[in-house]
């Protein structure tokens, strides 16, 4: 999950003094990138001595290691890469950061909470291309909403023009975006 400031306010800085989300998101994408890339050139490094002994599980991982890396330097994110289904699913093994799914959770002022702002219509564009998903959420609004009793929250969500909680909807996204389901066992 990408945590997304989609906010503007001068008592809150930003460490680059410009609010842009997307340039955000670019910035930790590349970061994970390059993490992937240091993992990969660990594992490659250790695949080649048993692929030089006719492992032939071996030798194939460090064929799609080698492809992975190049996707990841010409900028790729692995989630995005062009892989069969047979690579995607050998790739869940190398536990790469760019081959997880993502959700990105814009964090807006009270205001924008029920329908979001130019930021957010931007990062929603950003994931859609990216068949990602994205959700709006208030920091602030959550804040609030964590020290009430539960007749006070509904009431509260109500005046914002809010059906639930942006908590809620992060845990629903998330179970959705992970193929997660929950069900209930009775002991009775």
């Amino acid at each position: 999950m990408h945590v997304v400031r989609c906010f503007e306010n001068t008592d809150i800085t930003h460490v680059d003094n410009t609010i842009n989300p997307l340039r955000d998101t670019e910035t930790i994408d590349t970061e994970l990138m390059l993490a992937d890339l240091e993992s990969l050139e660990r594992q490659i490094q250790n695949l080649s001595k048993k692929a030089k002994s006719n492992d032939i599980d071996a030798k194939n991982d460090l064929i799609l290691m080698t492809k992975l890396t190049e996707f990841l330097s010409d900028g790729i994110q692995l989630r995005l890469a062009n892989l069969t289904d047979e690579e995607r699913t050998r790739i869940k093994t190398f536990n790469l950061l760019t081959s997880k799914p993502v959700l990105y959770a814009c964090n807006v002022s009270e205001d924008d909470a029920s329908n979001g702002n130019n930021f957010t219509k931007n990062i929603f564009n950003k994931a859609k291309t990216e068949n990602c998903d994205a959700i709006i959420i208030s920091g602030s609004i959550e804040s609030e909403i964590s020290i009430l009793e539960e007749t006070e929250k509904k009431e509260f969500l109500k005046d914002l023009n809010l059906e639930e909680s942006g908590l809620n909807r992060l845990i629903r996204t998330g179970f959705s975006l992970l193929d997660l389901i929950t069900f209930f066992y009775s002991w009775s």
